[in-house]
């Protein structure tokens, strides 16, 4: 059905835009009291701040996410090296490699058959994985592309955002993740049950 408010953010913000200078301009020109146009001034104001606010933190998201991926392949194994080698430095005791936590831990269960479980859902900012981190690390996070599998992600803290954006704007689209265990920067198990959403921005 026809609206004259756009439902996608891109359309919604422009169009807001333009309302809020057009009532400034030619509102009263049009009629409208200056009560009006205080009141359409001020809906606009809201709207095109909030979405305004909503790209900035999705932005920042993206960039917060890719400086994790970056962080767990570079930082975190040069941060493994130096604690191996301050463990060996001849004068750290075990006990002191216990404080610090530097202590290697073996899970009760089988991680060569573990299979993590978790479940796909509609978050705020698009599909969200929810995961039950049992004796991981974290997970790999893998989606479905043209049919074949596809790394997406590493996540240590559940939930999990995914904040690709649609392959076609404004296009609904199915969205089939899969996820499986990591202790000590490897897989383990198997993978887990394939997760579908629709997604649509």
């Amino acid at each position: 059905m026809a609206d004259i408010i756009p439902t996608n953010d891109d359309g919604l913000l422009s169009w807001a835009l333009h309302g809020k200078d057009k009532v400034t301009a030619d509102g009263a020109a049009a009629g409208l009291s200056p009560a009006e146009i205080t009141a359409f001034t001020a809906a606009f104001t809201k709207i095109i701040a909030i979405l305004q606010a909503s790209t900035a933190a999705n932005a920042a998201a993206v960039r917060a996410n890719a400086d994790k991926a970056v962080m767990k392949k570079t930082d975190l194994p040069a941060l493994r090296k130096l604690i191996a080698h301050a463990k060996t430095n001849g004068t750290m005791t075990e006990g002191m490699i216990g404080e610090f936590k530097w202590v290697a831990t073996s899970p009760s269960v089988d991680l060569a058959t573990y299979k993590p479980t978790g479940r796909v859902v509609l978050g705020p900012n698009g599909p969200r994985i929810i995961w039950e981190k049992g004796p991981l690390h974290g997970i790999h996070i893998y989606v479905l592309r043209n049919g074949a599998w596809v790394w997406l992600d590493r996540d240590d803290v559940s939930p999990y955002d995914d904040l690709t954006p649609l392959a076609v704007a404004n296009t609904p689209e199915s969205r089939t993740y899969k996820i499986r265990g990591v202790v000590n920067d490897e897989e383990v198990g198997v993978d887990s049950d394939a997760m579908t959403i629709l997604y649509g921005g």
